[in-house]
């Protein structure tokens, strides 16, 4: 029984590395990544965080045309209540920027919304305050 699975180890990794040295680097065409955030909120707070979702957030983003969620759901089961998912328009190269141009227009969109910086700032740790924990991650579409 030892000398078969030594036999199949050994069959394995000469099919592993004969199938790389055959393969040709290979880039994506056109690929398309998308950006996913599971977001937990605190008990009875889902309300309050869509209300500031829905009457800043997006409006901000329609006023900067940033781009805004093509999806967003409300999760049945597991540890999150909501998943929502963004394309990365400049794909991966997206995450180079520390700020990005969008990121700075929707900015001002959500300042002059509130009522100024301060209001905004408000705003958004009020948002942040619904939050009991988040995760995110990202993929590229098959």
């Amino acid at each position: 029984m030892r000398s078969l699975s030594c036999l199949l180890a050994a069959l394995f990794t000469v099919l592993f590395f004969t199938n790389a040295t055959a393969q040709e680097a290979e880039k994506y065409e056109n690929p398309e990544w998308y950006s996913f955030v599971y977001v937990d909120y605190h008990p009875g707070m889902m309300g309050e965080a869509r209300n500031i979702i829905d009457n800043y957030f997006k409006k901000a983003s329609a006023q900067a045309g940033t781009p805004i969620p093509v999806m967003e759901i409300s999760l049945a089961a597991g540890e999150y209540d909501m998943l929502i998912v963004w394309k990365m328009e400049d794909g991966v190269e997206g995450m180079n920027w520390k700020t990005s141009p969008s990121q700075v227009k929707w900015r001002a969109a959500m300042n002059e919304l509130a009522g100024g910086e301060d209001q905004a700032k408000e705003i958004m740790e009020n948002y942040r305050k619904c939050i009991r924990s988040s995760s995110s991650n990202m993929g590229r579409k098959l």
